[in-house]
This record gives C-alpha cells, sequence and structure tokens, in this order.
C-alpha cells in the first residue's frame, strides 16, 4: 500500500511539472492573437511596396477594394500621404474615405504578396486586382498566368496567415 501512495504522489508531481512546463507555455501562445495593423504606425516608407513614384498598390484606390465589386485604379488627382507614403483614389470622395481613417485600408504586409511573406518570408510584388478581404483586413497577391498566389493562400490562410505576420514582425523590426 505504501508503494502505491508514493508512486501515486510522484505521478501527481510529474503531471504537474508538465502542465507547469508544457500546457502553460502553450496556452499563453494560444491566447495571443496575431499582430494586425497595429504594426501600420510603425511601418516606414521603406517597407512598403511602392511604384517607381513611391506610390502605394500600384496606384489602386484602397477603398475601392472594400466599397467596389472589383478595385478600381487611382489618379493623380486625388492622392494622400500617411506614413510618408502616397495613395491614389479614383474620386474625391473615396480620398477622404481614406483620409478620415487611413488604418482601415492600408493593406496586410505593407502591399507586398501575402502569400509569399508566409510562405517564404519574401517580399514579392503583387498583382493588385489579387486579393482577398479577411476580417476587415485587405491582403493582395502575385498573380500571372501560371502562378496564382491567392489561390494557394485560401488553401490554408490560417496557417500562412500566422507564419505571415510572425514574418512581418521580423521585418519591421530591422
Amino acid at each position: 500500500m505504501f508503494i502505491f501512495v508514493k508512486l501515486r504522489t510522484q505521478i501527481i508531481i510529474l503531471m504537474k511539472h508538465f502542465l507547469l512546463l508544457f500546457l502553460v507555455p502553450v496556452s499563453l501562445l494560444w491566447a495571443q492573437s496575431p499582430p494586425t495593423t497595429d504594426l501600420i504606425s510603425s511601418l516606414h516608407p521603406e517597407l512598403f511596396n511602392l511604384t517607381k513614384n513611391k506610390v502605394a498598390v500600384e496606384g489602386y484606390d484602397l477603398t475601392s477594394y472594400f466599397s467596389q465589386d472589383k478595385p478600381l485604379k487611382g489618379t493623380e488627382k486625388w492622392k494622400s500621404s500617411y506614413s510618408g507614403v502616397t495613395f491614389y483614389f479614383a474620386n474625391e470622395a473615396n480620398k477622404k474615405t481614406f483620409d478620415a481613417t487611413p488604418e482601415k485600408f492600408i493593406p496586410e504586409f505593407g502591399g507586398w504578396c501575402a502569400y509569399a511573406i508566409g510562405a517564404y518570408d519574401k517580399k514579392v510584388e503583387i498583382n493588385p486586382e489579387s486579393y482577398t478581404i479577411e476580417d476587415g483586413k485587405l491582403y493582395l497577391f502575385y498573380k500571372t498566368r501560371f502562378n496564382d498566389t491567392r489561390k494557394k493562400w485560401l488553401n490554408d490562410h490560417q496557417s500562412l496567415k500566422s507564419k505571415a505576420y510572425k514574418n512581418w514582425v521580423g521585418k519591421t523590426n530591422q
């Protein structure tokens, strides 16, 4: 009987150690949500995907991704600057919408291909007409006739999104 009690006590001690060493750190990881566009305020223009003229998203109107069936090309006539980056808009109303809450419209990962950031930790150009909006956030993708990274993203977006945020945090801290 004494051996049984001693064995039971040691099993309980081992279980407590297991809980402290394994489950508590894992539960802390689960409790953390991925970084969000709060990272935007710490971005520098050199982290954004810009044209030669320093315009983001190849001049597409960011607000149109959220309000139209497809994104619209903006013009220099209606432009705005945020965090040192220039954005074009299709009309004055869209520019005013952006100016009121720019954080709502800025694409994740500085406008680089979300799939490439998540899968390879690489900044890859995008096709501005290849995108998704998830949880109110804009994700842009590389797309050619033979390669559509948006489709790859959609097949495994939860895992890729988590990796992309971790990779992006590393890029913003460099």
